[in-house]
């Protein structure tokens, strides 16, 4: 008996029909900001760069930052039935590689570092 192929497209039909879906993880901090601090700390930024620029040889600025990398791999993304909750298994190796960078302002010199 012959195998029935179907495109990427098909599956992806059928499943909508019966109300399956296929959705990314949405993560959002924009609650968690503050308008007013923000702007005040551009503000002073912008007043340290002006300064730096006019005495290079005095002041130095450099932007400094760090993220994480897990080794555990987490998959976001899957089909399933709306309403109910998917479990996934998977790798639950441990790990992580944190990276630090930092650029200098004035000439983009530019420095990383792997811990």
């Amino acid at each position: 008996m012959p195998g029935i192929e179907l495109s990427s497209s098909q599956v992806r039909r059928i499943l909508k029909r019966k109300k399956y879906s296929y959705v990314w993880a949405k993560y959002d901090l924009g609650d968690k900001q503050n308008q007013l601090e923000r702007a005040l700390f551009q503000e002073r930024l912008n007043k340290y760069l002006a300064v730096a620029r006019e005495y290079r040889e005095l002041l130095q600025v450099w932007f400094w930052d760090e993220s994480g990398f897990s080794l555990r791999v987490i998959r976001r993304k899957n089909w399933g039935k709306r309403g109910q909750r998917k479990n996934i298994t998977g790798q639950r190796r441990r790990g992580r590689i944190n990276v630090m960078g930092a650029i200098r302002e004035s000439d983009r010199s530019s420095s990383m570092f792997l811990y």
